[in-house]
């Protein structure tokens, strides 16, 4: 693999925290534009551009989507990858809900190389949408072919990561010295970090630990409506969440400290296990991530077009059929927003269901 020739001066070098209420707060430092990140994409050919940019309300991550490492090793993409230019912004200042918001198939959050995260896929099972087939084994085998990094192009041209940017990920550890590196932010604003944390969470001194999802394989058959067979972690459904059973909360997250967040915040994990990359936002998406299928055009700075999974091979729905499948989004959404996703949770809680909010 050849070597990547990097110039970059990392996010999280660049920010300042303060404590508020439990959740941090970037010191207001209004037009303070960051300095470009520049990788050489592996082919030599395409380089990754990222730029992020930060006021008193917004982090703003413009990228043209090609990643900062080799892409391709190990996988078998059919699509060609493209230099895709996105606008992504996140709240500095977000809010945890009281209930989790299913972010399938939106894109959960980005990388800070510019690379979205999209852990779902659109493939299901007998044009049922209950049944979504998943991109990566419950024994970690890449499926659908997922490289080294667990990301792969989808018919659009478009480069995006199902579970671990393996590669990435060391390259934040190497920048960082900190095996608990920043490697992305979700569409809600909060810090995504790579399997390692405090064990005890709100104590750095307690040394670092692989963080364990709380998410189960459920045992036997699965029903006579579904797909045939055992659940054997083909579907996202084949998973249930077992509050306490591992380190982490449904939404695959905790609260804690970190290495960029002292005082404390709320952040995820990418875990090798499901559900890798979280289904589910703790706060409010912004809508710079979301699905689109009509209407306005809510994000500043968003010259994002409809995105969708396509790593489908199953037959589309209609629209008719579309708008007969239950949705669910963001609380206290606007009337006027976009936000449009086209099936259920991918998995349902064992200590109840999620909170059902229409969407109009």
């Amino acid at each position: 693999m050849k070597k990547l020739i990097c110039t970059s001066i990392f996010l999280y070098q660049s920010l300042t925290m303060a404590h508020d209420g439990g959740h941090e707060q970037y010191q207001q430092e209004k037009d303070e534009s960051f300095a470009s990140l520049i990788f050489a994409a592996s082919s030599g050919k395409i380089q990754n551009k990222v730029e992020i940019k930060k006021d008193a309300s917004y982090l703003y991550i413009e990228t043209n989507s090609i990643p900062s490492h080799s892409a391709g090793v190990g996988g078998r993409s059919p699509n060609t990858m493209q230099e895709t230019s996105k606008s992504y912004r996140v709240p500095v200042n977000p809010k945890a809900n009281n209930e989790p918001t299913q972010s399938n198939p939106n894109s959960f959050g980005v990388a800070l190389n510019g690379v979205p995260f999209r852990p779902s896929t659109a493939e299901f099972w007998n044009n049922n949408r209950d049944w979504v087939e998943e991109a990566i084994s419950s024994r970690g085998k890449r499926l659908l072919g997922l490289d080294n990094n667990y990301g792969h192009v989808d018919h659009s041209g478009l480069y995006h990561y199902h579970g671990t940017p393996t590669d990435f990920v060391r390259s934040q550890q190497k920048a960082t010295r900190q095996r608990m590196a920043l490697v992305g932010y979700a569409a809600d604003g909060y810090p995504i970090y790579s399997e390692y944390a405090y064990k005890t969470a709100d104590n750095p001194r307690s040394g670092l630990v692989k963080m364990k999802s709380s998410y189960q394989l459920k045992k036997g058959k699965r029903p006579s409506d579904g797909p045939s067979g055992r659940y054997d972690g083909t579907y996202a459904n084949d998973y249930e969440y077992v509050k306490g059973s591992g380190h982490l909360d449904e939404c695959n997250g905790r609260f804690g400290v970190t290495p960029d967040y002292p005082d404390g915040t709320y952040y995820y994990i990418i875990t090798k296990s499901f559900p890798f990359v979280s289904r589910y936002w703790k706060g409010t998406p912004d809508d710079s991530f979301l699905d689109r299928r009509g209407g306005r055009n809510n994000g500043a700075n968003n010259n994002q077009q409809r995105q969708g999974n396509e790593e489908r091979r199953g037959p589309r729905q209609s629209n008719q059929e579309q708008g007969r499948d239950r949705r669910q989004g963001p609380p206290n959404q606007d009337r006027d927003s976009d936000f449009r996703p086209p099936h259920p949770p991918p998995h349902r809680r064992k200590d109840g269901p999620l909170k059902e909010i229409e969407i109009l």
